[in-house]
């Protein structure tokens, strides 16, 4: 598959700063051909990671905590 050739863009977040005349190797969204990745750069910038991991890990310790409590809480009310 290839996308669009010679087209002039701006990348966010480069995993290096290329030299003037470097051919970049980039991914885009075929939906979205304005959206592009340079080929050698993470999937995951840090404010993603920090924007998902620390509430999932703090579900997963939250949920089940809740959860005990209730049925506790619930067993109290029955016996």
């Amino acid at each position: 598959m290839s996308g669009p050739v010679g087209t002039t863009a701006i990348l966010e977040n480069p995993a290096h700063r290329p030299a003037a005349g470097d051919v970049i190797a980039v991914r885009y969204d075929p939906r979205h051909p304005t959206h592009l990745r340079e080929a050698d750069a993470p999937i995951w910038r840090w404010p993603d990671f920090l924007v998902t991991v620390p509430p999932a890990v703090a579900g997963c310790l939250v949920v089940p905590a809740e959860w005990m409590r209730f049925r506790r809480r619930l067993w109290e009310r029955r016996g």
